[in-house]
C-alpha cells in the first residue's frame, strides 16, 4: 500500500478513473477486431472456394509442362490499417511466362496457362490473408488481456487502495478529535482545579 495521505488517495482515484475510461474504448476495439476477423475469415473462405474450383479444373490439365512455364516474377503488396493493425495484403501478382509456340500448342493450352496464373495468385493472396488473420488474432488476444487486467485486477486494486486510505484517514481524524477532546477536558479540569485553589 502507498502512503496514507489525501494526495495518495487522489492519485489512486485518478488512476482508477483513467483505467475505467479506457475499458469501454478497449471493449469497442475488441468488438471491432472480432468483426474484422469474421470478415477476413469469410474472404478467406471465398478464396479457398475459388482455389478448389480452379484446382478442380486445373487437374484436368493435359499439359504438365505448364507448371514449369509459369512462375511468379513479382508481388505488389499494399499495407492495410485494419482496426489499428498494419497488415500486408497482396494487391497484384506479376508472372513470368516462358515463351512457347502458340502454333504448336492446342487452343486449350492458353486457357490452362491462365488457369495456372489464377491458381498461383489465389495461393499468394490466401497466404497473405492467413498471416493477416494471425496478426488480427494476436491483437485481439492482447486487447482481451488488457480488458481483463484492467477490470479484474487494476481497477479493484486501486478501489481497495482508496478504501484503505480513506479508512486510515478517517481513523486518524477521529483519533485527532479524541486527543483534542481529552486535552480540552484536561485543560478544563486543570482550570477548575486552579480556580478552586
Amino acid at each position: 500500500m502507498s502512503t496514507v495521505t489525501k494526495g495518495a488517495m487522489r492519485m489512486a482515484k485518478l488512476r482508477a478513473e483513467r483505467l475505467s475510461r479506457a475499458v469501454p474504448t478497449l471493449d469497442l476495439r475488441r468488438k471491432q477486431l472480432n468483426r474484422e476477423i469474421l470478415s477476413w475469415e469469410e474472404k478467406m473462405s471465398e478464396l479457398e472456394n475459388l482455389h478448389h474450383k480452379l484446382s478442380y479444373h486445373y487437374e484436368k490439365n493435359p499439359h504438365p509442362e505448364i507448371d514449369f512455364l509459369v512462375s511468379i516474377k513479382d508481388r505488389t503488396f499494399v499495407v492495410l490499417n485494419i482496426a489499428g493493425v498494419s497488415i500486408s495484403a497482396v494487391e497484384k501478382v506479376d508472372f513470368d511466362v516462358r515463351e512457347y509456340s502458340v502454333l504448336m500448342t492446342p487452343p486449350s493450352f492458353d486457357l490452362f496457362v491462365n488457369l495456372r496464373k489464377e491458381l498461383m495468385e489465389a495461393n499468394e493472396k490466401y497466404a497473405a490473408m492467413k498471416k493477416g488473420l494471425e496478426l488480427l488474432g494476436e491483437e485481439l488476444s492482447v486487447t482481451t488481456q488488457r480488458i481483463n487486467l484492467f477490470e479484474k485486477r487494476l481497477i479493484p486494486m486501486y478501489k481497495g487502495e482508496i478504501r484503505y486510505i480513506k479508512g486510515r484517514l478517517e481513523d486518524n481524524e477521529r483519533a485527532t478529535v479524541m486527543v483534542a477532546k481529552i486535552a480540552q477536558a484536561e485543560m478544563l479540569a486543570e482550570k477548575g482545579a486552579f480556580e478552586m485553589a
